[in-house]
């Protein structure tokens, strides 16, 4: 079960990764294809993202999946160190 603690981590860097690239929520909403209210639930905590949405966002905003869920400080990926393949 996920803690109180992970959730507010990850809500903080949504808002944080939108706000660094100067977006709204609506156009974020357009921007990946996530309904306005779902992004507006992720950041404020009232709903617990999965991680096909995790991984969307990450690729989205060039950043590390450890990073989002808060178990690294390093917002970039490592450089062709994994494919993932769908």
């Amino acid at each position: 079960m996920e803690s109180f603690t992970d959730s507010y981590i990850v809500s903080i860097r949504l808002k944080k990764e939108r706000t660094l690239n100067n977006l709204s929520i609506e156009a974020l909403s357009q921007f990946i294809n996530i309904p306005y209210e779902v992004i507006l639930d992720y950041e404020t905590q009232s709903r617990i993202i999965d991680i096909y949405e995790i991984v969307h966002f990450a690729r989205f905003y060039n950043i590390s999946i450890d990073y989002l869920l808060g178990f690294s400080d390093h917002r970039k990926p490592l450089i062709n160190t994994v494919k993932l393949y769908y």
